[in-house]
């Protein structure tokens, strides 16, 4: 890459958080304990989409089997259980973080997790101070795939979004980071990458960081 790139900006689940997978299979055990067989397909759908949709398309898809809101703090109570010991990070995560702050690189985080649930998800990770800037979905008026967190985590690094380099997953995040005008890095992790929306599809951090010229 020939592009001098500032500022990175990363989403967390499923990018430098191994939570994804984690969360749909405890869905699928609350599903059990309730009696109701579950579709494993409805929670990978959800993948990329902001915590406020999510319980919205839940709640009309389980409506008829469960009481949504009793599933809802059912399966937070299963992932809070789970991840008591820690949050489970994507390989090379805490590693290429280290290795963008000692090369002088701003770093910022666009997350469709609330504040307060992005912090502790960090914080079990053992991610915590590496980033300028965290944007949450409580900050913005138009979550992802609409652009809006990605411009405004450039902007609030004080950066140009072409001076940005984004890590995604989903379809749903890189169409955000694309169309804001970052370089996008997908890394897919549910679902494969159409490429579509993203400048370097990679198999993993370390791989997509070494494609964008960052490291």
């Amino acid at each position: 890459m020939t592009q001098a790139f500032k500022g990175v900006v990363f989403d967390l689940d499923g990018t430098l958080t191994d939570t994804e997978a984690q969360a749909n299979h405890a869905a699928m055990a609350v599903l059990a304990d309730m009696g109701v067989e579950g579709d494993m397909a409805l929670f990978e759908s959800l993948s990329g989409i902001h915590d406020i949709e999510r319980r919205a398309i839940l709640h009309r898809a389980l409506a008829a089997q469960v009481d949504p809101d009793d599933f809802l703090l059912a399966w937070r109570a299963r992932i809070d259980q789970q991840r008591a010991n820690g949050v489970p990070t994507k390989p090379g995560a805490a590693a290429l973080l280290q290795t963008l702050k000692d090369k002088g690189y701003l770093l910022a985080l666009a997350t469709s997790s609330y504040r307060t649930m992005a912090l502790e998800k960090l914080a079990k990770a053992g991610l915590e101070g590496f980033f300028d800037v965290i944007v949450p979905v409580d900050d913005v008026q138009n979550p992802k795939p609409a652009p809006d967190p990605y411009l405004l985590a450039a902007d609030r690094l004080g950066l140009k979004p072409v001076e940005c380099v984004a890590f995604e997953d989903s379809e749903t995040g890189a169409e955000s980071a694309f169309t804001a005008g970052l370089f996008t890095v997908q890394i897919p992790d549910i679902h494969p990458a159409s490429g579509k929306w993203a400048n370097i599809v990679a198999p993993d951090l370390t791989e997509g960081a070494k494609a964008a010229g960052l490291i």
